[in-house]
């Protein structure tokens, strides 16, 4: 089947092309980062949000269950009430950890699409280049192609872990 449009590798290196040379047009040196920035920044950025949704979430669980204790603990207040209250934030309980479960997986889905966007744009972008710099030199497909697979992957998992730059100290804590 045909991937959707804007998807297929040739889309996607002509994008990458197109901001490129926006990019070498501008009145200052050409950044590679700069650019993917412009073309990735609010997915990236929207990616950072889920995470931090997630972080939140996950906190959700001991807060409950340390309120839960409390409330069982407690010889304040009656049976009944005990256990309206601990049904009540046993739900919001289950309820926080089915919405992380979606945000994380949205998270992980988006993080993958980008990082495989910018992977084979810049796959495209240096095939390319190589095909037209080496004329008069034999490559074949898959010699270009290993030369450039190793640095593209490591770009594909820089979108994944990148917020964990943040995000990690912030579970700690």
């Amino acid at each position: 089947p045909e991937l959707p449009r804007g998807r297929s590798a040739a889309d996607v290196g002509a994008v990458f092309e197109r901001a490129w040379g926006v990019e070498c047009n501008l009145d200052r040196d050409p950044s590679f980062i700069h650019m993917l920035v412009m073309l990735y920044g609010a997915e990236v950025a929207w990616n950072g949000l889920r995470e931090l949704a997630e972080v939140l979430l996950g906190l959700a669980g001991p807060l409950l269950m340390k309120a839960m204790i409390g409330v069982i603990s407690s010889a304040e207040l009656p049976q009944q009430e005990v256990v309206r209250v601990v049904f009540i934030w046993s739900m919001l309980l289950f309820a926080s950890t089915i919405l992380k479960s979606f945000v994380s997986t949205a998270r992980d889905y988006q993080a993958n699409r980008t990082g495989l966007q910018i992977s084979t744009g810049v796959s495209t972008m240096v095939y390319r280049k190589v095909m037209r710099l080496s004329a008069g030199v034999e490559y074949d497909t898959g010699q270009v192609m290993n030369m450039v697979s190793t640095d593209a992957t490591k770009i594909q998992d820089t979108t994944i872990y990148l917020h964990m730059l943040w995000s990690c100290p912030l579970q700690i804590v």
